[in-house]
């Protein structure tokens, strides 16, 4: 089969000719550049095509197989030629499709549909077909192949149409797809509001996918392991995405705009912690809304729950590091947690250099996410049960309230009906109190 690039497009040329030619050739259609195409159908030996190294599909694979290879470049997947690529690739493909239960799928199907080429022989659309094909020895394959004039954005454009119509159960990656609508925006200049229709989703989830995108980047970089996708973990209490994107937009809120750059750090890396702890987005939303209302109290007790080498190690540093600025001021205090829980409330950079003491560190900040986890957990049992003992003077002064507006005069209808009510209402709010004599009675005897 030919190898170089002129043979295979010769090659392609020849096949699609030879079809035109015949009586009735078999044709398929395609979507391309806005509308339906007919393409005439060939059929190839199913070792000619090349696999797409930019399929949407396997970004974070692909990174997590330069982690496993670790012989290998960072720059191995940029030359889709190299046979060594196209092996690598198949290697992929075929986990992916194992992981996700498609290979009796595919099989089953066979090839309802043709593959899709572009011109040089490379896959636009069935690269997980191909090689279960493939594993499955099946000699031939059938294919069309988009006009030799295609260009980069307008083959994205048809990938992205034909991966809409989902033929199979595979569902993208919630990282992958915003890796691939990344580089349709940045590398082929596709608009947000075109990829949008294409992609059936609206312009906000585009935006929104790709500002996710940009905090999964900086959660990597944390961990000191940049562009290796793969590392973002599965979580409990919710999906990652949605950890991720609880944390995008409570950090692009007015409120998180005006705290400081310290106090910005703090809360992102600690939901990175739990993050890695495999905490979801209600933990990250409680972690966030405790490190914005009450900072000290939730890093002391944070601190206070850390298993004790991991306390002793903090407090140390935080001595050394952080309470040296304020020891001239704060003489008789030598301790982190003595800090933090005498902190003002207006110097909330205190409790950020708190917590970034337990969270800077990833290996530190693993080993404290369940702490971080439990705190917030607790902090948000004692609010609500504070709300609960606080609900009956709300509803007396709402009922209050209501009461305060009411005006009756002569031609008020159905006051029979108000003064049955009132009765009812004078009633109950004699049993309220000689509910609180009662409770008042016990109090003073205990």
């Amino acid at each position: 089969m030919p190898e170089d690039r002129p043979s295979r497009i010769a090659f392609l040329r020849g096949r699609i000719e030879a079809v035109r030619r015949s009586p009735n050739p078999a044709t398929f259609d395609v979507p391309f550049r806005g509308r339906p195409i007919t393409l005439p159908r060939i059929e190839v030996r199913a070792d000619f095509p090349l696999y797409r190294i930019q399929s949407g599909r396997t970004h974070r694979a692909q990174a997590a197989y330069l982690d496993r290879h670790t012989e290998l470049p960072p720059d191995f997947f940029n030359d889709p030629e190299d046979p060594q690529v196209q092996r690598a690739q198949h290697e992929i493909l075929l986990e992916l499709i194992d992981e996700e239960g498609l290979r009796q799928d595919l099989v089953e199907r066979e090839q309802w549909n043709p593959l899709v080429l572009t011109h040089d022989g490379f896959v636009v659309d069935g690269n997980r077909r191909l090689c279960a094909l493939r594993d499955e020895h099946s000699e031939y394959v059938r294919v069309v192949v988009l006009p030799e004039d295609a260009e980069s954005p307008e083959i994205f454009e048809t990938e992205i149409e034909l991966q809409m119509a989902r033929e199979t159960r595979a569902e993208y990656n919630w990282v992958d797809q915003a890796l691939h609508i990344r580089y349709g925006i940045e590398q082929l200049g596709e608009r947000v509001e075109v990829l949008a229709e294409r992609m059936r989703m609206d312009v906000d989830e585009i935006r929104a996918s790709i500002a996710e995108l940009a905090m999964v980047d900086m959660y990597l970089d944390w961990l000191g392991s940049p562009g290796k996708y793969h590392l973002v973990p599965a979580a409990r209490g919710g999906t990652t995405q949605q950890a991720f994107r609880e944390l995008t937009q409570r950090l692009s809120t007015q409120a998180a705009q005006r705290l400081s750059r310290e106090e910005h750090q703090a809360i992102r890396e600690t939901c990175f912690a739990v993050i890695l702890s495999d905490g979801g987005y209600s933990d990250v939303r409680r972690v966030i809304t405790n490190l914005t209302r009450s900072p000290q109290e939730f890093v002391r007790r944070v601190i206070e729950d850390l298993p004790d080498d991991l306390r002793r190690e903090i407090e140390t540093e935080g001595t050394s590091e952080s309470l040296a600025r304020t020891r001239e001021e704060r003489s008789d205090q030598d301790d982190l947690l003595a800090q933090l829980a005498q902190s003002e409330p207006r110097t909330g950079s205190a409790a950020a250099q708190g917590i970034l003491l337990v969270v800077r560190d990833p290996t530190r900040a693993r080993r404290a996410g369940q702490s971080v986890i439990r705190v917030a957990e607790d902090l948000a049992a004692e609010d609500r049960e504070a709300q609960r003992l606080a609900l009956p003077l709300q509803r007396v002064q709402r009922a209050l309230r209501e009461i305060d507006g009411v005006d009756l005069r002569s031609d008020t209808q159905n006051l029979d009906e108000v003064a049955r009510t009132l009765a009812e209402l004078i009633a109950e709010a004699e049993r309220l109190m000689n509910e609180i004599n009662r409770i008042r009675s016990e109090q003073r005897d205990a």
